[in-house]
């Protein structure tokens, strides 16, 4: 699915390394999450590119039977963001999208 969503412009590498690692989380957020940090990607990456969405054990310094935590790790190779718009980017509703891309997408989401 995120294959389809990128286009066939850009490369998708997924690396899994994280064997022992569990997380508890909703899947459905997870899926969410990495499907919007693809379509941002995607944007930042018009006349292509890569994304990588890769996963590791992370071990702390506890007990050796503790599990390891898992890091998730998604990268790719778009034009970046200045710190200014690095700042607001957990901000509600905030978007780097022109108003008219904007427009369009949510018609194209919500429209009947």
């Amino acid at each position: 699915m995120l294959q389809r969503l990128l286009g066939d412009h850009i490369q998708l590498n997924i690396e899994a390394h994280a064997p022992h690692g569990m997380i508890l989380a909703d899947p459905v957020q997870i899926e969410q999450i990495l499907m919007n940090l693809a379509a941002n990607a995607r944007d930042a990456m018009p006349a292509g590119g890569r994304l990588l969405i890769r996963t590791s054990e992370v071990r702390s310094g506890g007990t050796p039977t503790r599990r390891p935590s898992v890091r998730l790790e998604v990268r790719d190779i778009g034009c970046g963001m200045d710190r200014e718009t690095q700042e607001k980017i957990f901000e509600p509703f905030f978007t780097t999208n022109r108003p008219a891309k904007a427009r369009a997408w949510a018609y194209r989401r919500y429209a009947p």
